[in-house]
């Protein structure tokens, strides 16, 4: 006979069967949760199945699959070809960088293409000075050798008319054969620089040397003239005279034969720098107290 349990007792042992169900289901829940085993991707439900391609097979070994048993689907595999190229590789230079040294290269092509026209533009300033200086010094050659010519002419003439002269120092003949001139003695006489077909023996006449017109130039005054150089030898050329000009435009110092000078006879040099202190400008107090410039003489036969 079973014993007759209290209302007490059977309380307490409902209590604790429905405490240990419930400690039950917490640690199905604890285990479930935390167990860190995934859930099968794709399935919400149902069994997991053996991998294989086919529908029948036996045996414990899992064989691999056979070149035509493979999924349409996945692309084969050749293993012998190259590995793939990262999709992400190093990109070329932007269009800006590209654009940035286009512009440099233009800049730095630019530059130098000035620098060459600098140098044409300089190269052909020299060879125009070159070209002048060249033409400078080929007219004073040909106006040196001009005047050698001339004298040496002069000479010859001279000494043709010595050996071949039958008359004497004058119209009546008193002198000796060879000799020509109005002196009474023997040679032939007059300048070396002369004309042999002057009549002129001293010097004193008129009109039977060459004269030269003088022609100032001094930057800032006007030139207001001056007079003629005469002398009595028969020359052509030129005769530049440096001079320096006061505030008065007096002239105060002179120096004869300076370039472009053409005749070489010192002495008209000396009659052309007396000459030239006697030649006048335009004052201008303002003005520097020495002012340099030139007084150029041409001379010509009379």
């Amino acid at each position: 006979m079973k014993p007759v349990l209290s209302q007490q007792q059977i309380q307490r042992r409902a209590a604790v069967i429905t405490a240990s169900i419930i400690g039950l289901l917490f640690a199905f829940l604890f285990l479930f949760h935390f167990s860190g085993i995934p859930p099968l991707e794709g399935t919400s439900e149902g069994l997991e199945v053996n991998l294989g391609f086919d529908d029948s097979g036996s045996g414990e070994a899992d064989a691999a699959p056979a070149a035509g048993d493979q999924p349409s689907d996945l692309p084969a595999v050749d293993p012998n070809s190259p590995p793939p190229t990262p999709q992400n590789a190093a990109a070329a230079p932007s269009n800006d960088l590209q654009q940035e040294n286009g512009e440099e290269a233009d800049i730095v092509a630019k530059a130098l293409e000035r620098r060459q026209k600098e140098l044409d533009r300089q190269k052909q300033d020299q060879d125009r000075l070159a070209q002048q200086e060249a033409e400078r010094q080929r007219l004073l050659a040909e106006e040196r050798q001009k005047q050698m010519d001339e004298a040496r002419n002069r000479a010859r003439t001279a000494r043709a008319n010595s050996r071949g002269g039958q008359g004497g120092n004058g119209p009546g003949g008193q002198g000796s054969a060879g000799s020509q001139g109005i002196a009474g003695g023997d040679g032939n006489q007059g300048n070396p620089n002369g004309n042999p077909n002057s009549n002129n023996y001293n010097g004193d006449g008129s009109g039977n040397g060459a004269a030269g017109t003088g022609m100032g130039n001094v930057a800032g005054r006007q030139y207001r003239g001056g007079p003629s150089v005469e002398t009595n030898v028969q020359v052509e050329g030129v005769v530049t005279v440096k001079i320096w000009v006061d505030n008065d435009g007096k002239v105060l110092r002179v120096r004869g034969g300076v370039p472009l000078t053409t005749i070489t006879d010192r002495n008209i040099w000396k009659l052309c720098e007396n000459n030239a202190k006697r030649h006048i400008f335009s004052a201008n107090p303002n003005d520097e107290a020495e002012k340099e410039g030139t007084i150029t003489y041409r001379f010509k036969l009379q």
